[in-house]
């Protein structure tokens, strides 16, 4: 909730793969309501933080709060994360669901939202996960590495073991409510992204996903699709997406079926003749085939769900509306993906 009641125009823009949130904050900020979509819940969680005007003197209250309890908690429940010896220390672990517990207590939803994010933000800061690679990778020295970096992966590994939790906790929030207050001075009549789905295949009106949004209702769509050459989308969240409860460990594979751009499939039989792409891509699947059917397939499977997606982008967008693909060409087994041509 924000601190005051605003009415705000209602101009729309849709980003059905929303991300980080960027293109539905610039949307905000600039008056429009944002309706966003992703298969990734903590895309959706960070992209309505990002958006929401929150009241600062409540966010401050709550982090006191927080402060308080965390101090006087001396246990909590278990959380379930991959691999949890390998990217904490144990006392850290122990410290970060204690944190995670007096979150879990916030009574407003929309400053939990806010709180979860810092938290996560939190779970990579002091996690072992080297923080240049974006999928979790333990930071270690290397032979072949000079000893320069060698000596600051070492200074950053020492830091780490000394970390003080709820300290470093604060330092986030305290970032983040800077950048609200800052937002909301400039920004003050923003609105909260809109969620309008999980597929951008098919998109609702409801969280609950059963009214369709209706036919040529929307005027404007940018969204930077998935690329689709086995990208690690969920993977490089997975750790965030297990402290938050998203997904246990064993449920990031079932995550990822649901996603555009996949790294993996359960069946990776090729047919030529699914989805009835055109020529000239099929001709590019069979010669990836030649080198990797795996990836052939994942290829054949992103590009006839990103013709679904144009299919449903075309019904709900307004006659006169535009839509709007930041996209780029890859290489999947050393053969050019034309993403530009094929949308």
């Amino acid at each position: 909730m924000s601190c005051t009641e605003k009415n705000l125009t209602q101009k729309l823009v849709l980003d059905p793969f929303c991300g980080s949130g960027t293109v539905a904050l610039e949307a905000s900020i600039h008056g429009f309501l944002p309706l966003v979509a992703d298969a990734n819940p903590l895309a959706l969680l960070l992209t309505k933080v990002k958006t929401t005007p929150y009241c600062i003197e409540k966010l401050i209250r709550i982090k006191e709060k927080i402060s308080y309890k965390y101090i006087r908690y001396k246990v909590a429940p278990t959380i379930d994360i991959v691999n949890p010896d390998l990217w904490y220390l144990p006392e850290h672990k122990k410290q970060l669901e204690i944190l995670l517990r007096t979150i879990e207590e916030i009574v407003d939803q929309e400053e939990k939202a806010f709180f979860k994010i810092c938290f996560s933000s939190l779970t990579k800061k002091v996690s072992f996960a080297d923080p240049a690679i974006s999928v979790p990778v333990r930071l270690k020295t290397k032979e072949k590495f000079s000893p320069t970096i060698n000596a600051r992966i070492n200074k950053r590994l020492d830091w780490i073991k000394s970390a003080n939790i709820i300290q470093e906790f604060n330092i986030i929030v305290d970032a983040n409510i800077e950048r609200v207050i800052e937002t909301n001075n400039k920004y003050p009549n923003r609105s909260t992204a809109k969620q309008v789905g999980i597929d951008a295949r098919s998109l609702f009106t409801n969280l609950n996903d059963s009214i369709p949004m209706p036919d040529n209702s929307v005027p404007l769509v940018i969204t930077s699709p998935p690329y689709g050459s086995a990208q690690k989308y969920i993977r490089s969240s997975s750790l965030s997406l297990n402290w938050l409860s998203f997904v246990p460990p064993k449920g990031l594979r079932s995550l990822e079926e649901k996603s555009i751009g996949r790294e993996h499939l359960i069946t990776e039989l090729l047919c030529l003749e699914e989805g009835n792409l055109p020529k000239t891509y099929n001709n590019l699947i069979e010669r990836i085939a030649k080198t990797n059917n795996s990836r052939a397939r994942i290829t054949q499977k992103y590009l006839i769900e990103m013709e679904q997606v144009a299919k449903e982008l075309s019904r709900i967008i307004a006659p006169s509306g535009r839509i709007i693909f930041i996209l780029g060409n890859n290489q999947v087994c050393g053969e050019t993906l034309r993403n530009d041509g094929f949308m």
